[in-house]
């Protein structure tokens, strides 16, 4: 883990990319006995879906302003970790990336997926 000095030069992004590398998603989230989670992380909120009752999905996105600037690609290292760690664990296939809110799943396949 980083020391509070670290964390003091680091960007919010890279502190959170962090956070999650270091205590995983099953530790941030309140997982429902499959790989579907949700948590927010210092204004970053991540939903994840196995794909069991919805589609199957990470989500990743932020209302805060510091991510106005490139908001899609500040988030993207974040939401690839944690899609690593979500087909890391469930062997299920791929679990594409969206950096936006859950929506009704009648837009299944729109958005800005990886």
């Amino acid at each position: 883990m980083f020391t509070i000095e670290e964390s003091w030069r680091m960007s919010e992004p890279n502190m959170v990319l962090a956070i999650i590398k270091e205590l995983g998603i099953y530790r941030l989230g309140n997982c429902d006995g499959c790989v579907c989670s949700s948590f927010s992380l210092r204004n970053v909120h991540v939903d994840i879906s196995c794909g069991k009752g919805t589609d199957r999905a990470v989500r990743v996105y932020s209302h805060s302003g510091d991510y106005d600037e490139g908001h899609d690609e500040l988030l993207r290292p974040i939401a690839e970790e944690v899609q690593r760690q979500v087909e890391g664990s469930d062997m299920r296939g791929p679990a594409p990336i969206f950096f936006e809110e859950w929506k009704n799943t009648s837009s299944r396949g729109q958005g800005a997926g990886k």
